[in-house]
């Protein structure tokens, strides 16, 4: 299957990085960031995003020398209630295998999350219009329900199911802890496949530093980090 690695979120930790609905922020807030694969030789992810209020703009793109996955996304975000808020998306998506074919398509996006105090209950679905590329390589519409609640403004529970039309759902949680002026540890578990996840943000004034990673029993590691800042 093309786009595999991008049906879900890297980690329980960052979904909120590819989410203007999640996001909200007042100025321009972007990001940059590159993930490894369970130390797959020359195989990475590397994603780049701004977003500006409802406006949000990111690129990823996965793979080595011979094959590569790219996507465009643009969103906007708005809040339909005080306290609903949602946003629609538009990806472009392209893969090439090299001196062999090249394939392009988009995808529609679509998220709502209910705020009510320290919960925050909602989800998404990607992929609605299930972008077909020929005969054989087609991405599959992909869901997440997300239950998230903060006590104290310091500890953090994220539960999210996801799942497509064609798997039974699979569970995502964590817990984090913000420990000082916004220094946060993470740690967490999926269910399908089993690995486990755990996270650490560093702030250093308007920027900041998130590492996620994944240990997987039989892979083994895969690592996450991205820089962000806030104007």
């Amino acid at each position: 299957m093309v786009f595999e690695t991008g049906y879900f979120p890297q980690s329980v930790f960052c979904e909120h990085m590819h989410d203007i609905a999640l996001q909200k922020p007042d100025g321009f807030y972007t990001c940059v960031g590159m993930r490894s694969h369970y130390g797959l030789d020359g195989v990475h992810t590397y994603m780049m995003s701004l977003a500006h209020r409802s406006y949000l703009i990111s690129g990823m793109s996965f793979g080595h020398e011979l094959y590569r996955e790219n996507q465009i996304t643009g969103s906007f975000g708005f809040d339909m209630l005080p306290t609903l808020h949602t946003s629609v998306s538009v990806t472009l998506l392209n893969y090439w295998i090299k001196d062999h074919s090249s394939r392009y398509g988009y995808a529609l996006h679509m998220s709502a999350y209910y705020e009510k105090g320290d919960l925050l209950l909602g989800g998404w679905l990607n992929n609605v219009n299930t972008p077909r590329f020929n005969d054989v390589d087609a991405i599959p519409m992909v869901y997440t329900i997300r239950v998230q609640y903060t006590m104290q403004n310091n500890l953090t529970f994220i539960l999210a199911a996801r799942g497509t039309h064609e798997w039974l759902p699979f569970y995502n949680a964590g817990i984090s802890w913000a420990i000082y002026r916004s220094l946060v540890v993470g740690v967490g578990a999926n269910t399908d496949p089993l690995y486990y996840e755990y996270m650490l943000r560093i702030p250093v004034g308007r920027i900041a530093i998130l590492y996620t990673g994944t240990m997987h029993e039989y892979l083994g590691f895969s690592h996450n980090i991205q820089l962000t800042f806030e104007l």
